[in-house]
């Protein structure tokens, strides 16, 4: 079902050392439903800035009548973050998480 099984990433850029570049806004979210393969992108200042404005736009899409349950990301603290922050009675959106665990080797 189109929005049952969401994917999160959030990423912090960075820029070479040997540029000399200052970016405003760091932190990458990108978020991507499982089924239709449609992907949002966000640009955040700093990590934190992210919480409240994903669970405004989930809350947005559980309005239009996606039925958002799961939501798919991997195994560092930020998530775990997010989940506490998102099933929070101010919030209410009752996601289950599903863990992507992160191979932390390269081949």
């Amino acid at each position: 079902m189109s929005g049952e099984r969401l994917f999160s990433d959030l990423t912090i850029i960075t820029t070479p050392e040997h540029l000399d570049i200052a970016l405003g806004k760091t932190v990458w979210h990108m978020t991507a439903d499982q089924y239709t393969g449609f992907i949002v992108l966000a640009f955040y200042s700093r990590k934190n800035k992210y919480l409240e404005l994903f669970c405004k736009s989930l809350l947005e899409w559980i309005s239009q009548g996606l039925g958002i349950k799961y939501i798919n990301y991997d195994d560092a603290s930020k998530n775990n973050v997010f989940i506490k922050f998102a099933n929070e009675p101010s919030w209410n959106i009752h996601l289950v998480p599903e863990l992507v665990f992160r191979s932390r080797y390269t081949s």
